[in-house]
């Protein structure tokens, strides 16, 4: 099987995803923290319901279930704001070469946490999509406390609405290191 039946072009491992000084990076788990998860520190609190401490963590049901491979990708993508080459980086769950799709995992413990998981899981799926040229993908929802795969999404790369999402992502990164940077003057200044 070729490339192109393959689906995609499917790089080759890379082990280490270096930066160069100039350049910015950011990785698919940031860009989706960035997008659904920043500044919402109490997201994953339901007063009504808790489960046992027990329950595997994330990580660990990942690699229970079978959704750890270890190839890296690597792309470029080119801020239309700033013109800047923005090195994007990830490493998906699963690859279905055959089927010329993603698989991502996504594992929840609070109910309140479901329909999160399920936004977050499908920008994440079409990040890996556009890393690895593979055309479909399949979020697979799974909760931590019944221990049951409660749903597959299957959806199809949408280039347009991914680049969006990614300069959201960017701009939410900026955001970040400005203020990070401005907190870091501030520091400075105090002792000047």
């Amino acid at each position: 099987m070729n490339h192109n039946e393959a689906g995609g072009a499917i790089r080759d491992k890379i082990r280490i995803a270096e930066i160069a000084p100039d350049e910015r990076k950011i990785t698919a788990g940031e860009a989706t923290r960035l997008l659904f998860f920043n500044g919402d520190e109490t997201w994953w609190k339901d007063t009504a319901w808790r489960p046992e401490s027990s329950i595997p963590s994330g990580n660990e049901l990942h690699q229970i279930l079978g959704y750890e491979q270890d190839e890296t990708f690597i792309r470029y993508y080119r801020c239309k704001n700033t013109g800047l080459m923005i090195k994007v980086i990830g490493q998906p769950d699963k690859l279905n070469i055959a089927g010329n799709e993603i698989l991502e995992l996504k594992t929840y413990r609070y109910p309140c946490n479901k329909e999160r998981q399920v936004v977050a899981g499908t920008f994440q799926a079409q990040c890996y999509c556009w890393l690895t040229g593979l055309q479909y993908y399949q979020v697979h929802l799974y909760n931590a406390v019944t221990r049951r795969m409660e749903a597959r999404i299957k959806g199809e790369f949408n280039l347009q609405n991914f680049r969006k999402m990614l300069g959201w992502a960017i701009d939410l990164q900026g955001a970040e290191y400005a203020k990070t940077n401005c907190q870091a003057i501030k520091a400075l200044e105090q002792f000047a």
